[in-house]
């Protein structure tokens, strides 16, 4: 989950980089960098990046903008039945549960929210993430024996997450 972007063919010299997750449409976030290579990491939504140039006495410009597309597989249910609506999700993918889920399966993902339903990860089962998890609407639950690995310690995970484990 890490993108170099390089910025070539410009007049003048880079203020600073911005981020947006609306595309600019509202004002972009200021990231402090005056180089002309900017690496984007722990993404967890779509996200546009441009740079702030600045020629001589001029007005600061922006250059045009790129945009990072992560893609969101989401687990919902269609034609009345529960199942992801892009396949198996994978590594590079955002996961998000909009129904209830208990499948005895390992899954990774980016990142993963948990919107509506229960979600259960099962006895022995793993769900690995790159970067966060939030739960903003119904439940998740990891059954005894079950794993929550995250690869990035910088992830801020969010709501409210139960863990059952069998003890003597």
């Amino acid at each position: 989950n890490s993108t170099v972007l390089k910025l070539t063919g410009h007049t003048g010299t880079v203020v600073r980089w911005e981020s947006s997750l609306d595309n600019f449409a509202t004002a972009g976030n200021a990231i402090e960098n005056t180089s002309t290579t900017l690496t984007a990491t722990n993404l967890n939504a779509t996200t546009s990046y441009r740079a702030v140039l600045q020629s001589g006495a001029c007005a600061e410009v922006p250059s045009a903008s790129a945009t990072i597309t992560l893609e969101t597989n989401t687990w919902k249910v269609i034609l009345g039945v529960a199942q992801w609506q892009k396949g198996t999700p994978k590594d590079d993918q955002r996961i998000v549960f909009e129904a209830n889920y208990n499948q005895n399966v390992n899954l990774q993902a980016c990142s993963c929210e948990v919107k509506y339903g229960n979600v259960t990860i099962k006895d022995g089962k793993t769900l690995t993430l790159t970067n966060e998890l939030k739960v903003t609407g119904g439940s998740l639950t990891f059954e005894n024996n079950a794993s929550l690995v995250q690869e990035n310690d910088a992830a801020i995970n969010s709501g409210n997450i139960k863990y059952k484990r069998h003890t003597a």
